[in-house]
């Protein structure tokens, strides 16, 4: 029975796998993350990018032509770019408006589900703050309040960009004055 169980569940594994993209051949761990629990590294992927734009909003043209559309959710949509010198996530990234790309992620080299940092920061304090504390707090650290959660002593704040706010975000927990500070994530989901 526990061999079948095994089984079932390689299975699904390698199911979910085969239809999931690729990260990238030899894709290095690119960036750890908090995630509320522990630290967990991502992959950063070498062959698509996020546009994060109002789903009305046009394309952006500096993508270029070999730039393939391969999912769309709402305001957000991931490229695939093409696999030609000199046309490579770092070059749009680089050459493209920070706030409105950004890099894709995977939890593992082999790929699986997609992440894309959507620019928020949850912060959980030891204590419940007053609204004049966690303005000065925010405005301290570069971010701006958006509002408080359903958990408690739990807030959202907004950073400038979704690297900023990984970026942040880990900063804020290493500094050991608060319980957490998670980035918040786009994630893919699969329907079975």
């Amino acid at each position: 029975m526990r061999a079948l169980i095994m089984t079932l569940l390689l299975g699904l594994a390698a199911a979910a796998q085969a239809d999931a993209p690729a990260a990238g051949s030899g894709a290095a761990e690119s960036l750890r993350y908090f995630d509320g629990r522990q630290w967990r590294p991502l992959w950063q992927s070498e062959h698509e990018i996020a546009e994060i734009a109002p789903a009305n909003q046009a394309p952006a043209a500096s993508l270029g032509a070999g730039a393939r559309l391969v999912q769309q959710r709402g305001g957000l949509r991931i490229w695939r770019l093409q696999d030609t010198p000199g046309a490579g996530v770092g070059r749009s990234l680089a050459g493209g408006d920070p706030a409105r790309f950004s890099p894709v992620f995977y939890l593992s080299p082999h790929g699986g589900a997609r992440l894309v940092p959507r620019g928020n920061i949850v912060v959980r304090f030891f204590s419940a703050r007053e609204p004049v504390e966690l303005d000065a707090w925010a405005e301290a650290q570069g971010l701006r309040l958006i509002g408080k959660t359903s958990l408690p002593a739990t807030y959202l704040f907004a950073a400038d960009t979704g690297m900023a706010a990984v970026h942040k975000a880990n900063d804020i927990q290493h500094s050991g004055k608060v319980h957490f500070a998670v980035p918040q994530w786009w994630r893919e989901a699969y329907t079975r």
